[in-house]
């Protein structure tokens, strides 16, 4: 009776200890299922001249209940404790209005009139700053200036506002036209007249589709016909050297 009792005690505390360490990995991120952000769009303007970026995020979102008021992107603040890096909000406009925010512990949190069950709301917010990480800005070896995304698992909110966790899916496919929505700005000083290479990914059962489009204006829109959500694009697949993109967690530019 007595080993047994004793077994018992070993069991609880080996389970005691087992579950202690696993707490620390525990999920907290404070989830809305009542809110589905749908799509993003990101307008950003990069230069050479400095790592300062001024941006323009368009959230467009579901609200599937009623009275909803608040929304909550993560988007990491301007902070000393950062080298004065993060992103300062300029204004978030909804419905042609401004919202109130407060933005802080990087988190915004944009006040709204109560939701109106299923019905989507656009929102855009400005913002400025200095990535603090998720966009690297530097030269690499060759000592020529890059911009490269790094946003695994969450980073994207160093430079982005979004719902920054998996749970969240939102993408740049237009599912009501069925395209793929890309938007290509290239720098004042110079414009490239070249042709671009994109693998279109949309599951591991469907080959990838090869599409080339041409860049030569500074500002180009292209649509692509997709009849199925994009899991991920590739940019130059042959070397790989420009960028790539998961269409199911966020836009990664």
């Amino acid at each position: 009776m007595k080993y047994w009792k004793r077994n018992i005690i070993r069991i609880l505390l080996l389970i005691s200890f087992l579950a202690a360490p696993c707490s620390s990995f525990a999920d907290n991120y404070p989830k809305k299922p009542n809110i589905d952000v749908v799509h993003y769009t990101f307008d950003i303007t990069l230069s050479d001249e400095t790592d300062f970026i001024k941006a323009t995020a368009t959230i467009l979102v579901k609200f599937k209940t009623n009275g909803i008021e608040t929304l909550r992107p993560d988007l990491t603040n301007k902070s000393e404790n950062l080298a004065n890096k993060g992103m300062t909000v300029k204004l978030v406009i909804s419905q042609g209005k401004t919202m109130p925010i407060t933005h802080g512990g990087d988190v915004l949190l944009i006040n709204l009139p109560p939701s109106l069950e299923n019905i989507e709301r656009s929102i855009i917010i400005e913002y400025k700053g200095i990535p603090n990480t998720g966009l690297k800005i530097g030269d690499n070896k060759y000592e020529d200036r890059t911009f490269f995304s790094d946003n695994w698992p969450n980073k994207a909110r160093n430079w982005l506002p979004t719902v920054d966790h998996p749970y969240d899916n939102a993408t740049s496919y237009n599912g009501k036209n069925k395209i793929i929505e890309i938007n290509q700005l290239q720098p004042e000083k110079y414009t490239f007249n070249m042709p671009l290479e994109l693998d279109i990914i949309t599951n591991e059962d469907i080959p990838s589709r090869r599409q080339i489009i041409q860049l030569n204006k500074r500002k180009v829109k292209i649509s692509i016909p997709s009849d199925i959500p994009p899991s991920h694009i590739l940019l130059d697949p042959e070397t790989n050297l420009l960028a790539q993109w998961d269409f199911l967690k966020r836009i990664d530019l």
